[in-house]
């Protein structure tokens, strides 16, 4: 789950920043086709597009050597930028929090050069963000739960508060 996680809290940051974009770009939240409804949803592409303009500034802001990639230290850097640098749940350690970032910024790094370009950053959070709204997991999900089955985060609350 932890994967999955810390993704979403970025993705929800970029969301929100690719968002705020659209509709500004757009004149805001306007009637389509006279029927009083809003605009459709962005596309994916749309979203994509403001998402690689949001990273651009997040990239500024914490890419140290101004070479316009992310360096691990420069990933955590970003991370806790968004996140206020809180651990994801009580439970994780400082030592899990690196661990964890360590791991996406391997899986988000396409070429295995040790920087993370925006179109690699924003192609990997675009997949997740699909596996999401698809319901699926990421094997370290899977890893998590104790008999190798699927275990959802409610069950493994009502679980915990059993024992």
């Amino acid at each position: 789950m932890k994967t999955k996680k810390s993704m979403t809290v970025l993705l929800v940051s970029l969301l929100t920043v690719a968002a705020g974009g659209l509709i500004a770009q757009q004149g805001g939240m306007m009637p389509a086709q006279g029927m009083g409804m809003p605009m459709q949803p962005p596309t994916p592409e749309q979203i994509k597009a403001q998402m690689k303009e949001g990273m651009k500034m997040l990239i500024g802001q914490v890419d140290g050597d101004k070479d316009g990639e992310l360096s691990l230290d420069e990933y955590k850097k970003m991370y806790d930028m968004i996140t206020g640098g809180a651990p994801q749940d009580e439970e994780e350690t400082e030592e899990e929090k690196a661990d964890r970032l360590k791991t996406e910024f391997e899986d988000a790094d396409e070429d295995d050069n040790d920087s993370l370009t925006l179109d690699e950053f924003v192609d990997y959070a675009m997949k997740k963000m699909e596996e999401e709204a698809n319901g699926e997991e990421s094997e370290e999900d899977d890893a998590d739960s104790e008999d190798g089955e699927e275990v959802d985060d409610e069950d493994a609350d009502e679980d915990e508060e059993e024992e």
